[in-house]
């Protein structure tokens, strides 16, 4: 008896240089591909166990490409509909560690990180403007986001903390508004 399967629903990267990859139904993700595997329709992205049944998650026609996102730590992941999977590159195969990554590590940047894996925000609605932006300056409690955990909105906040001086400007956003993002993974890079 044949595998049965389900179509991921994508959405287009705003630059057009590839897709992000989104739950066609609610259930467990399991079999996640790795960062740089290269996807097409005929090698899958994983399998989605919805009541005890076993679907292999498809790529439609003609979308083929490179993960270029990592795969999350927990096996069988929780999806809901429509919730970003993966993010896949039109062409060439992406590095290890991106240049907003490596960037942000250089040399001992300050840097404000993610406190748990979810959807990073820049801002409370889309009509609405940005918490921050480059150049501005913060000081401990200084909303600079929202961080989307299962339908639950998160401030992240400068931190009032030995860590981080009194006061810092933020010299980079190193993710974009609506961008998943891991836990421990940098958000901005500060200076002094």
């Amino acid at each position: 008896m044949p595998k049965l399967q389900l179509e991921l629903l994508l959405k287009p990267l705003a630059d057009g240089s590839g897709w992000e990859l989104c739950s066609p139904g609610v259930g467990l993700w399991g079999n996640v591909p790795e960062k740089g595997d290269r996807l097409d329709s005929t090698t899958g992205a994983g399998t989605l166990f919805v009541l005890n049944r076993a679907w292999a998650l498809i790529l439609p026609k003609g979308v083929q490409g490179f993960v270029d996102s990592s795969a999350p730590e927990q096996k069988n992941l929780p999806l809901e509909y429509g919730q970003t999977m993966l993010r896949i590159l039109r062409e060439g195969k992406p590095a290890e560690i991106s240049p907003a990554e490596s960037e942000a590590e250089s040399e001992g940047a300050l840097q404000m990180r993610a406190p748990q894996a979810g959807r990073f925000y820049r801002r409370p609605d889309p009509s609405s403007p940005l918490y921050a932006e480059d150049g501005d300056s913060l000081s401990p409690g200084k909303t600079v986001g929202l961080l989307e955990v299962m339908k639950t909105f998160n401030p992240v906040k400068y931190p009032s903390s030995s860590d981080f001086p009194e006061s810092a400007v933020i010299e980079k956003f190193l993710v974009q508004d609506g961008e998943d993002v891991q836990e421990g993974q940098p958000l901005l890079k500060l200076r002094d």
